[in-house]
């Protein structure tokens, strides 16, 4: 399984006056950081995999400490603003932008949302981002319908799911309104050519 999410600014002293939602759920940043680690322990499991894109860790001093608390074996970063390279060193992979083929679909993630990407205007072809803390999804989804890009920022996941937590895979194809196929599971249209199960159906 894999699971998205960006923008938990663990151990960041700031990000309760930033954010208003966080300053009402959370009495403190202790409890913040606990409960997130908590949330992500509990939806993704040790063999699963973790993308998380950008602002993970506040404190560089810290990143072994708090990386020792996130059970799940592989976690991927992909570096955002707050990000420093000294994180490669607990991590699976360290990147500016990463290209993610899954069940035949390429995931563009980048912590910035862009308006444009490699192969946007194809059905295969998705962008995952954070750094908006889901304030620009009503306006970019308002000007650019279908658009097959999200942010799958912890405060996004709030805002739609009602939970601080990281987003599944299928959460987030539900959510763009993209269809698995039933008798494979695979998201690429081009499937029916490609799958062994599908091909001739």
């Amino acid at each position: 399984m894999h699971h998205f999410t960006a923008d938990l600014h663990i151990d960041h002293k700031s990000i309760l006056k930033h954010t208003p939602e966080r300053a009402k759920a959370f009495a403190s940043l202790d409890e913040m950081n606990d409960h997130f680690i908590n949330e992500i322990n509990r939806v993704v499991k040790p063999n699963d995999e973790l993308h998380v894109i950008g602002d993970v860790f506040w404190n560089a001093q810290r990143y072994g400490y708090y990386r020792s608390k996130i059970k799940v074996r592989k976690l991927h970063i992909i570096c955002g603003n707050h990000d420093s390279n000294s994180l490669s060193a607990y991590v699976s992979s360290f990147k500016e932008i990463s290209y993610v083929k899954i069940d035949g679909i390429r995931f563009h993630l980048l912590h910035f949302p862009m308006f444009s990407w490699r192969g946007r205007e194809k059905a295969k072809s998705i962008h995952l981002y954070g750094h908006s803390h889901g304030r620009s999804e009503d306006f970019l989804n308002l000007h650019f319908p279908g658009r097959r890009a999200m942010d799958v920022g912890i405060d996004n996941a709030f805002r739609l799911l009602g939970e601080w937590r990281p987003f599944s895979l299928d959460e987030i194809l539900q959510i763009l309104k993209i269809e698995r196929c039933p008798s494979c599971g695979w998201i690429d249209p081009r499937h029916k050519k490609l799958c062994p199960i599908c091909k001739g159906a």
